[in-house]
C-alpha cells in the first residue's frame, strides 16, 4: 500500500518514520499546543518534501496534501489516534481564529 502527493509516492515506511518523527518531537514539549503540533509537523512535512526533491513553489501545496494523507492514514492505524487528535485540535484552533477575525 502507498500514498501519493502529486507526483510523489510515499511508501507506508515513509509514513510511518514521519508519523514517528512528528510524534516524538511532539513528546519533547512538557505542554504541547496545537501551534507547537501545526509547526512540528508543518517542519517534518517541507523537510521531507525538499528532500523527495521538490521545489520551493511546491511545498506548501505538497505539505497540505501529505498531511491530509498522513490524516487518512491515521484513521487507519490505532497506533496513530494521537495524529487525529491533534489534527481535531489544530482545526479547532482554524477555525477559532476564523470566528475571531
Amino acid at each position: 500500500m502507498t500514498q501519493s502527493i502529486d507526483i510523489h509516492t510515499l511508501k507506508i515506511e515513509d509514513i510511518h518514520y514521519i508519523l514517528d518523527a512528528i510524534q516524538e518531537t511532539v513528546d519533547i514539549y512538557e505542554y504541547p499546543t496545537s501551534a507547537t503540533f501545526s509547526a512540528i509537523t508543518r517542519c517534518s512535512l517541507v523537510t521531507f518534501l525538499k528532500g523527495a526533491g521538490y521545489s520551493k513553489d511546491l511545498l506548501e501545496k505538497g505539505s497540505v496534501s501529505l498531511f491530509r494523507q498522513l490524516n487518512e492514514y491515521a484513521h487507519t492505524d490505532s497506533e496513530y489516534e494521537w495524529f487525529i487528535e491533534w489534527s481535531r485540535r489544530l482545526a479547532d484552533l482554524v477555525k477559532e481564529r476564523k470566528v475571531l477575525e
